[in-house]
C-alpha cells in the first residue's frame, strides 16, 4: 500500500480471482451463480432428444431444456455464440463468428482450440469425428471454405481437387453445409455454388428440373435427409421452393414454399416446419404432404433456426430471446426470463428479490420462478427500495415514474415530478422517511423528492445538476450524489442534516462525475464515480481509494465494514476487503448497474441483457 502524504490517496492494487460462472453450475461459496442469464437474441438450437436441447445465442448464452424447463449454463465467453450441433448429449460443438469453440461432454463446456475459425456460424456433422463449420447467416462476413473437424483438429476442407470449371469457393462463401452421412455431404454457396461429397471427392452437382437462382440454407440428418431451401425463376418473378434429399434423389416439399425461408427443419416429407418472412412479418409454417399450413407469426420477432425431436416437439429461436415451442397443437412463448436490461435490485424480508428495469413492470424471483409484477408499468425503472419491515416497497424511473407496492398490490403515484425528469435511485430509513433523487437531462438540473409516509413533496427541482445516487445512515443523515457542476468542478455530493440539503465541499473530491453512495451503521461512505474512482468519508475527511485497474463502477454497496461490493462496466465486480481491493470476474457480458446485499451478506447484482448474480458467504 502506498500512502501520499500530499494528497491523501490510498493507493491500492485490484488482484483478480478467477472467472466466476455464466450458468446455474454449482458453484463454491466465492464464485457468482447466474439466478437469470443475460439474454439477448437466440440464433441456433439442437437436441439429442425432447428432454435434453440446447439453445445458443448472444453474450455467450447457452440454455438447455431438459424436458420441463430452461436453466443457463456456463459457456465460459461473452461472445456471441452463433451454432450448436451435437454427435449426442455427451458431445455438443457450438461456435461464434469471433472465433470461439466450445464443446460440451455431458458435464461442462470447454474451450477448443481452433486457429482460423474466425467467421463461422454453423455446424453439421454425421458424428463426433466428422463435423463441419460453415458460414454466417447473420451479421458478420461469412468465411470462405469451411472447416472439418476429424476428432482431433480443426482444418480448412481441401477443395484444391474440385473441377477447374466449378466457381472458386475460396472468394464465394459458403452459408450451409448439411448431409446424411460422411460419405453423402453437400456444400452451398452464397452464388449458387452447389457441390457435393462422395466420401473421396468433392464434385459440383445439380438437381434436374431445377434451376435454382439462389440457395439460401440446408439442414440435414441420417434419419430425415437433407432440406434445401432455394428460390427458382419463375414467368419472370422469384419463386420460393423447398426440396428434399433422402439419399438416392431431389424431390420438392409441397407446391411453392409460400415465405421467404430463414431456416427449415424436417423429420420427414410430410413434416417439414420452415421459420422465415411472410408479408413482412415472421412466421412458421409446417408442411403436410402437399400443402402448408396456415401461418402461424410469433409476434413480431425474427426467427433465426427452428429444431424439433418429433413432429410434436419443435423448438424455434430468434430475435430479443424468442423462444417458442409446439407440441403438435400448439406454439407457446416458452421463454421464462422477461427481456430487457435490469438497473435495480433489492429483496424483501421473506426472501423474495425483486428486480426492476426496461422489462416493464416488476420482475420478482421467489427462489424457483420468475414472474412480472406491475405489467401496467411501461416505463423504464431505474431503482428499487423497501422497508422490509412493512413489506412496502417503491420503485422509480423515467418520466418521473414513481411505483409503490403497498405489501399487496402495485401502485402508480403522481409524486407531481415532472415528465422531463428520470428519477434515477431511491432510499428511505424507513416507509415514513423516503428520498428519491433524479435529472432533468433537458435542462441539466437535479431533483430530490420525498416521502413522508403520507404524500410526495418535490424538495426542490431545481438543482445545478443532475443527481444519480442516494443513501443515508437515517433520517437525520443522508447523502446524495451527481454530476459535476462544470468540466473542472468537483463532483456533486449534497448532505441532510435532517433539517436542510447543503453541498459538501472538500478539497479531496475530485472533477468527476459520481453513480452512486453506500455506507454502514457506524462506519464510513462510500462513493463511486467514473474512472474508476472510489471516494471514502471516515467522519473526519474525504480520501479517494485508488482500484488500480481501468474500470468506471456504476454502483457501489456497503455489506459490513470490510465487504464493499463496486460494479460496473465490462461485468466487473471488485470487492474492498477494508484493505485492498479484489476484482473478481461474474461472466456477465456487459454493464453491471446495481448491487444490493441482506444482512446475511448475501449477494445481488444486475445490469444488461437482464442478468441477475447472486454471491453467497
Amino acid at each position: 500500500m502506498l500512502v501520499s502524504a500530499l494528497t491523501g490517496i490510498v493507493i491500492l492494487s485490484c488482484s483478480s480471482t478467477p472467472s466466476g460462472p455464466n450458468g446455474n453450475d454449482s458453484a463454491s461459496d466465492d464464485e457468482w451463480t447466474i439466478l437469470k442469464p443475460a439474454l439477448g437474441s437466440l440464433y441456433s438450437v439442437w437436441g439429442s432428444s425432447a428432454q435434453d436441447v440446447f439453445a445458443v445465442g448472444k453474450y455467450g448464452t447457452i440454455l438447455h431444456y431438459d424436458g420441463l424447463s430452461w436453466t443457463p449454463q456456463k459457456s465460459g465467453t461473452t461472445s456471441d455464440i452463433y451454432a450448436v450441433w451435437g454427435a449426442s448429449g455427451e458431445n455438443v460443438f457450438a461456435l461464434g463468428p469471433s472465433g470461439v469453440v466450445l464443446r460440451y461432454d455431458g458435464e461442462a463446456w470447454r474451450a477448443e482450440s481452433c486457429v482460423d475459425c474466425g467467421g463461422y456460424s454453423q455446424l453439421w456433422g454425421s458424428s463426433g469425428t466428422d463435423v463441419y463449420a460453415a458460414g454466417s447467416r447473420f451479421f458478420y462476413p461469412p468465411s470462405l471454405n469451411p472447416l472439418h473437424f476429424d476428432g482431433s483438429a480443426w482444418a480448412p476442407t481441401d477443395l484444391s481437387h474440385i473441377d477447374p470449371n466449378l466457381p472458386d469457393l475460396g472468394s464465394n462463401p459458403v452459408p450451409a453445409v448439411a448431409g446424411i452421412a460422411a460419405d453423402d455431404v453437400f456444400i452451398v454457396g452464397s452464388d449458387n455454388t452447389f457441390v457435393h461429397y462422395d466420401g473421396e471427392n468433392w464434385t459440383p452437382c445439380a438437381i434436374p428440373g431445377y434451376d435454382l437462382a439462389l440457395l439460401n440454407g440446408m439442414w440435414g440428418s441420417a434419419e430425415s435427409g437433407v432440406f434445401l431451401q432455394g428460390t427458382i425463376m419463375e414467368g419472370g418473378f422469384l419463386e420460393f421452393v423447398a426440396l428434399h434429399y433422402d439419399g438416392t434423389g431431389w424431390e420438392e416439399v409441397g407446391e411453392g414454399l409460400p415465405l421467404h425461408p430463414v431456416a427449415l427443419w424436417g423429420l420427414d416429407r410430410e413434416n417439414l416446419f420452415i421459420a422465415g418472412d411472410y408479408e413482412g412479418t415472421s412466421v412458421i409454417r409446417q408442411c403436410g404432404g402437399q400443402e402448408w399450413n396456415l401461418p402461424w407469426r410469433p409476434g413480431g420477432s425474427s426467427l433465426y433456426d427452428i429444431w424439433g425431436a418429433s413432429s410434436n416437439s419443435v423448438i424455434a429461436v430468434g430475435q430479443m430471446g424468442t423462444l417458442l415451442r409446439y407440441d403438435g397443437t400448439e406454439w407457446t412463448d416458452d421463454n421464462p426470463w422477461p427481456m430487457g436490461d435490469l438497473f435495480g435490485v433489492w429483496q424483501s424480508a421473506d426472501g423474495n428479490l425483486f428486480c426492476v428495469g426496461s422489462t416493464g413492470g416488476v420482475l420478482r424471483y421467489d427462489g424457483s420462478s420468475w414472474q412480472v409484477e406491475a405489467e401496467q408499468i411501461d416505463a423504464t425503472l431505474y431503482g428499487i427500495w423497501g422497508d422490509r419491515s412493512t413489506s412496502e416497497i417503491f420503485a422509480v424511473g423515467e418520466e418521473g415514474t414513481i411505483v409503490y407496492h403497498d405489501g399487496i398490490s402495485w401502485s402508480v403515484v403522481d409524486a407531481g415530478a415532472s415528465e422531463d425528469t428520470d428519477l434515477l435511485d431511491i432510499w428511505g430509513s424507513g416507509s415514513q422517511d423516503v428520498w428519491a433523487v433524479g435529472a432533468d437531462w433537458l435542462h441539466h438540473k437535479g431533483i430530490v423528492l420525498h416521502f413522508d409516509g403520507s404524500e410526495w413533496e418535490i424538495v426542490s427541482d431545481d438543482l445545478p445538476t443532475p443527481l444519480k445516487g442516494v443513501w443515508g445512515y437515517s433520517d437525520s443523515d443522508v447523502y446524495a450524489v451527481g454530476r459535476r457542476a462544470g468540466v473542472s468542478a468537483p463532483g456533486t455530493i449534497m448532505h441532510f442534516d435532517g433539517l436542510a440539503w447543503s453541498l459538501v465541499v472538500s478539497s479531496e473530491i475530485p472533477a468527476i462525475d459520481f453513480a452512486s453512495v453506500s455506507g454502514y451503521p457506524g462506519g464510513d461512505v462510500f462513493v463511486v464515480g467514473s474512472g474508476g474512482e472510489v471516494l471514502r468519508y471516515d467522519g473526519i475527511g474525504w480520501s479517494e481509494l485508488e482500484m488500480g485497474i481501468t474500470f468506471s463502477p456504476l454502483d457501489i454497496y456497503c455489506v459490513s465494514s470490510n465487504d464493499v461490493v463496486a460494479v460496473g462496466y465490462y461485468g466487473v465486480i471488485c470487492r474492498y476487503s477494508g484493505t485492498s481491493w479484489t476484482r473478481e470476474e461474474s461472466g456477465a457480458p456487459g454493464e453491471l448497474n446495481a448491487v444490493w446485499a441482506n444482512e446475511s451478506g448475501e449477494t445481488y447484482v444486475v445490469g444488461k441483457g437482464g442478468i441477475v448474480l447472486r454471491h453467497t458467504r
